[in-house]
């Protein structure tokens, strides 16, 4: 077993001694090595956790009761405080020393056993969906060196795309956990708003910040979360991969699954949707049962959505931008300064707005199961292009990217992106949403789905399948 298995089965082969939590944390330096040099991956490498693994080693040697992820490296997002690592949030700004204490979803990874293998790269402040950072380097899409691997959580995204890591962190505030998933072939959740602790994590806007994890299977998501959210840390020690609260449960019956009528798959580039399309006919052909749906107030919400996070992301960093300034990206200085263009009215409208669309978006569950919508509108674009043609439609870059995913940033709902085929080469991710926390059913619907589209997201040509390192 190596470090691109998944987390259980790591887990499962740490236990039964076909592999060392040693040897597991040197395959995953060995990619690292390989591949950070051009894919940007890592800001950190904790190159101490081979010693640390080691001495796993020996408390399993001697039959000693360990933690559940005991011996398996995860890597962690820079905008997570870690007190052993340089925190840099991605930017220069707030220099670079540790923390002085974990946020609270790395201390609660560290009680179940993993290992911090490094803090991963981002857009610069989580504030942008490719990942192109000016300070750490541009993170690369292993699929295609010339392109971006998405953000803001990218090299999260490529951390386990590659085998870098099995499991990573990242956070999404309009779509950074989901939309490199979605570019880099894993699968990336987003739970219900405040289901995990943001506590030690970098604010970007506070009102729509989520932490989650990017994985490689559904179930590997399903039991990060069961880790992360468990009620005390005594019940997460006993939280095994094939036991936890968030075991995917039987499903009978067809699967009530809404199509959206409006908004999540217009302006979608034609090869997106006919891979989108493709695997909503596979589904349906064993027990979907598809239903149109209008998704409410989507004329209005990118607009507030927007307002909300400029104007938050704003009011965290203006005492620094005001006296460091040249330390900023452009892209991310001219973003904060835009909310000097925002009036209190339009920021009053649209926190009203977010209320009401909470209640009114999780009613749309009375009538479907989960909703369901490409991720992404396109694919991996190249680095450093500002716009991209749909056809004859012209859109910029860095805001068409959320398009599918920051509605439910606005409305706090539950979202995970699985892989579900190919377009030129380059992955395409299904998003699959459901009702404010109804985490379970969303994780056994996005399983069954999972397994329902293997056939059509296992790579069947290396030379455009295969992710690389090197």
């Amino acid at each position: 077993m190596t470090a691109s298995g998944t987390l259980a089965q790591n887990s499962r082969d740490l236990q039964q001694q076909h592999i060392s939590a040693e040897e597991l944390c040197t395959q995953c330096l060995a990619q690292i090595t390989a591949g950070n040099p051009s894919l940007h991956a890592f800001i950190h490498v904790h190159e101490d956790v081979v010693k640390e693994a080691r001495a796993i080693d020996e408390q399993r040697a001697r039959n000693e009761t360990l933690p559940p992820l005991a011996g398996i490296p995860i890597a962690i997002k820079d905008l997570f405080d870690t007190s052993n690592l340089p925190t840099s949030y991605g930017g220069r700004a707030h220099g670079h020393a540790p923390a002085r204490a974990d946020a609270t979803a790395v201390l609660r990874l560290r009680q179940a056993g993993a290992l911090i293998i490094g803090k991963t790269n981002l857009h610069e402040y989580a504030f942008g969906t490719t990942s192109e950072n000016p300070h750490f380097g541009t993170v690369k899409n292993p699929y295609g060196r010339g392109k971006i691997a998405g953000g803001s959580s990218g090299g999260s995204a490529v951390a386990v795309a590659t085998g870098m890591a099995p499991a990573a962190l990242g956070t999404d505030t309009g779509g950074s956990i989901r939309i490199p998933a979605a570019l880099c072939g894993v699968v990336g959740f987003k739970p219900t708003y405040g289901s995990i602790d943001v506590t030690g994590v970098f604010p970007l806007a506070p009102s729509l910040d989520h932490v989650g994890p990017l994985t490689r299977t559904v179930d590997d998501a399903a039991w990060l979360f069961s880790l992360l959210t468990a009620p005390s840390t005594s019940a997460m020690l006993r939280m095994s991969a094939g036991d936890h609260p968030y075991i995917p449960i039987p499903l009978t019956g067809p699967i009530r699954v809404g199509i959206p009528k409006n908004h999540f798959f217009e302006k979608c580039h034609q090869g997106v949707n006919d891979t989108v399309q493709a695997a909503l006919r596979v589904l349906a052909s064993q027990w979907l049962r598809p239903i149109d749906v209008s998704v409410p107030h989507m004329d209005v919400l990118p607009e507030w959505q927007r307002i909300l996070i400029t104007t938050e992301a704003y009011s965290v960093h203006a005492e620094t931008l005001a006296t460091s300034r040249a330390l900023y990206g452009s892209d991310v200085s001219e973003r904060l300064e835009s909310a000097l263009d925002i009036r209190a009215p339009q920021l009053l409208e649209a926190q009203r707005g977010q209320a009401m669309i909470r209640e009114e978006m999780n009613r749309l569950f009375d009538q479907i199961d989960v909703l369901v919508s490409p991720t992404v509108p396109m694919t991996a674009t190249d680095t450093g292009q500002s716009k991209a043609f749909l056809g004859a439609l012209e859109v910029p870059v860095r805001s068409h990217l959320n398009r599918y995913t920051n509605p439910f940033n606005f409305s706090g709902l539950p979202a995970i992106s699985i892989p579900c085929g190919w377009n030129a080469g380059l992955p395409v991710g299904l998003q699959v949403i459901g009702a404010a926390h109804s985490e379970r059913k969303l994780l056994s619907i996005a399983k069954l789905f999972e397994a329902a589209l293997s056939s059509i997201t296992e790579p069947t040509s290396e030379r455009f399948h295969k992710p690389t390192t090197s």
